[in-house]
Formats: C-alpha cells, structure tokens, sequence
C-alpha cells in the first residue's frame, strides 16, 4: 500500500475552511482519482503532545493507493492542476506532501 499524505502546517492566524475541505475539495479529488483511491482519511491536530502546546500540523489527509503506479496512473497532471488551484480557496497554508509505504500494519479487535 502506498499513502499520499498531505499535511498543512500549524500556524497563528492561518485560515482552513475544513467545511470547504470536506464538502468540495475532497469530494472532487475523490471524483477524480476515482477507484485507484482505496481510502481518505482526514486529521486535525490539535496539540503537539504535551499539556499546552500546539500541533505541527493543523491538517493533515492521508490518500489510500495500491501501489505508487496505481497513484500515479490516478495523479495526473490534470489533477494536480485542478488540485493545486483549489487550495487557495480553502486555505492560505502551503501543503507539504510524501509518498508513504506501509512497513508494518497491526490491528486490535
């Protein structure tokens, strides 16, 4: 499994519409990535760890893929443009992103 994720560093007085986010910007990559996209999850954070303290990312999303070839037959040029236009309408923060793999996966019952 390969993870597209996407984090949006905190900051003082940043703006990120999480209604915009949710309701238009990842309904439409969604749409355009289609079923090469397996999974979405989306994060905020809310502190760093300790009492009184802020988080490094104020948002982050992690996209779900098969493997990197299935991301990038999905990820084309088209929609990184739609994409990358899109973010000023629902945040004033530059992104930073990665490709992950999963190395160790464990779930509880």
């Amino acid at each position: 499994m390969v993870i597209f994720q996407i984090m949006y560093p905190y900051g003082e007085d940043r703006r990120f519409d999480i209604e915009y986010y949710l309701k238009s910007h990842l309904v439409n990559a969604k749409k355009l990535l289609g079923k090469a996209c397996l999974k979405v999850e989306v994060t905020r954070g809310f502190k760093e760890f300790y009492q009184d303290t802020t988080p490094f990312f104020a948002f982050s999303a992690r996209l779900v893929f098969e493997n990197e070839e299935t991301f990038f037959k999905a990820y084309t040029e088209d929609v990184d443009t739609f994409l990358m236009e899109d973010i000023p309408r629902f945040t004033d923060i530059a992104p930073v992103w990665q490709l992950e793999e999963i190395v160790y996966q464990e779930t509880s019952i």
